[in-house]
């Protein structure tokens, strides 16, 4: 199983989230798989600082390899899943991809929770804090239910 997670920049939330997702998937044995991407980005830009000292620091989860992309027709191919962090980004997807519209989700609606995925960007590390808490917990209700 693959899963593609969506943000717009794809150095925070969609970075963070692929980090979480594999590192989780990896120790509970599954062999599922996540990248990332994002919307409005270029290749190779790497995690926020923010983004790799919360992993690190919190879940002992290292990004710091990560390098952005922009998202790519082939990747949601590739995806079983595709998981945007906000509603905005799932309607951006859906539109620009109809095709894929039966694998789109964001990340919450997907956990049966509510309310998308705030970005972190620029607001420093307790909001960063918050937001990795917040994949965390949906990340782990999602491969449930996978």
């Amino acid at each position: 199983m693959k899963v593609l997670f969506v943000c717009t920049g794809n150095t925070c939330r969609s970075s963070m989230a692929e980090g979480i997702f594999n590192h989780i998937a990896k120790e509970k044995g599954t062999e599922h798989v996540a990248e990332s991407a994002g919307i409005m980005t270029y290749d190779g830009l790497p995690a926020t600082d923010e983004a790799i000292q919360v992993l690190k620091e919190e879940y002992n989860i290292d990004i710091s390899n990560h390098k952005s992309r922009s998202i790519k027709r082939e990747y949601l191919e590739n995806a079983d899943f595709v998981f945007a962090m906000t509603d905005m980004q799932r309607e951006s997807l859906i539109t620009k991809y109809p095709e894929f519209a039966d694998k789109i989700f964001t990340l919450n609606e997907f956990a049966d929770l509510k309310g998308d995925i705030d970005d972190p960007f620029g607001r420093g590390k307790d909001v960063y804090k918050k937001t990795a808490e917040e994949i965390y917990t949906s990340i782990m209700r999602i491969i449930e239910k996978l």
